[in-house]
């Protein structure tokens, strides 16, 4: 498993480069046809590049690189690269005259979206030709595990096959030969700790599987911190959280983020606020608590996708779908619900 992941951070470095090239071979284009040989030009190519990826980021067009649905890459690289585009116009106002043209934004921004979209839709096309199935047992019981486990097979394109779950013993496996390339996954630290599930991962390592952690999977690959993982290993989660601190240099960069971001979100909110109130009324704002640093309870704030009238305990956004109003579903497409968030940045 740590091999396909791997693999997946090349692809995403790749895909990095590859935009560079292709940006900055546009910069150089235009520089030989329209020449503006200048320092304060290229700064304004830098700044440009950097809030095209941060709008990609914002609205996930680097995230789930090996999906098969095309569409919706294009959509959320699209809608990224011209939030980048927009978020970047202000900002080129206050700092820059001479500016670079809207000749030119419009160039970058086209290949920016060209150049992500097609090489995801590359890695999309050849990604499961050249990977092989590897072969995975889990520790841990298929009841808790497995809902989990059919996440992460279909964010690898299917390229794992779960052989058995080890629960409460080896015995499950014993008729597998493991062969390479495979793992054994942790999903149970306390049934991994039993001699005989060690003894057996022990074979299996000798024979070329790799022991992994199921967490830290799900973390890699979903993006987040599955409830049964969670709780598992709660006093791991528990330690790390309570020694998290917060660097002045990360407050300053949110800072810097949070206050154009939330300019330009004032602008999508006058659509925003009439499209929630035409769909389904009042509330406009969905509040709840949540507990931050070192335990203290904070109001996150996001505009309302789901109908009222039901429990407002957390929950991961993929619950409830039958709750999402239309309006909701397309603020979560392309994440325009959490433009509240941006004021909760700069409340800290």
């Amino acid at each position: 498993m740590r091999t396909v992941l791997d693999q997946i951070w090349a692809i995403k470095f790749c895909l990095f480069l590859f935009h560079a090239f292709v940006y900055w071979g546009t910069v150089v284009l235009m520089e030989l046809f329209c020449p503006l040989r200048d320092m304060i030009f290229f700064s304004q190519y830098f700044v440009v590049y950097f809030f095209l990826l941060l709008g990609i980021y914002a609205f996930r067009g680097f995230n789930s690189i090996l999906t098969r649905d095309f569409h919706d890459t294009v959509v959320s690289v699209t809608a990224g690269a011209l939030f980048g585009c927009l978020a970047v116009i202000p900002f080129l106002i206050l700092f820059y005259s001479p500016r670079i043209t809207k000749w030119q934004m419009m160039l970058l921004t086209a290949g920016t979206i060209l150049s992500v979209s097609f090489y995801r839709l590359l890695v999309s096309r050849f990604f499961s030709r050249v990977t092989p199935v590897k072969t995975v047992f889990i520790i841990g019981s298929r009841e808790k595990w497995e809902p989990v486990l059919l996440e992460i097979k279909e964010k690898l394109r299917g390229r794992i096959a779960v052989k058995a779950f080890l629960n409460p013993s080896p015995e499950t496996a014993r008729g597998i030969v493991p062969s390479p390339p495979c793992s054994v996954i942790i999903g149970d630290p306390e049934l991994f700790r039993e001699d005989a599930v060690k003894t057996w991962v022990k074979e299996t390592e000798a024979a070329g599987c790799r022991r992994e952690y199921l967490p830290q999977i799900a973390e890699d690959l979903l993006h987040r911190i599955p409830l049964a993982a969670a709780d598992a290993y709660r006093n791991y989660y528990q330690m790390a959280f309570e020694m998290v601190r917060p660097e002045p240099a990360q407050r300053v960069l949110d800072i810097l983020v949070a206050v154009p971001g939330l300019l330009l979100g004032l602008l999508f909110s006058l659509f925003i606020v009439p499209a929630i109130l035409l769909d389904s009324g009042f509330p406009i704002l969905f509040r709840q608590r949540r507990i931050g640093l070192d335990g203290k309870l904070f109001t996150m704030h996001k505009f309302r996708t789901m109908s009222t009238g039901k429990k407002k305990e957390a929950s991961f956004a993929d619950e409830d779908e039958e709750r999402i109003t239309r309006t909701g579903n397309f603020l979560r497409k392309f994440r325009l619900d959490e433009i509240p968030q941006l004021w909760d940045v700069l409340r800290g």
